[in-house]
């Protein structure tokens, strides 16, 4: 799964929720779901998050991340 050229974060998010409900991933814990959103944003968004997050948006958790990308997306 990759984020699409033109696609936005908030789908990105969707298509990412869908896929770990439909493989039956909600079992792993966030830091390995955080770990493999953030491996398909793509680095361009990547920038961003770190400047929206004072810092590295590795240090934040999935949730804010989740919540970061549907505010990017509006």
């Amino acid at each position: 799964m990759n984020q699409k050229e033109d696609g936005s974060l908030d789908d990105l998010i969707e298509r990412f929720m869908y896929n770990v409900k439909r493989e039956k991933l909600n079992h792993l814990v966030f830091d390995i779901l955080k770990t493999l959103l953030l491996k398909i944003i793509r680095d361009e968004w990547i920038d961003l998050f770190d400047l929206m997050s004072k810092g590295d948006v590795y240090q934040l958790s999935f949730k804010e991340i989740c919540e970061t990308c549907n505010y990017i997306s509006r």
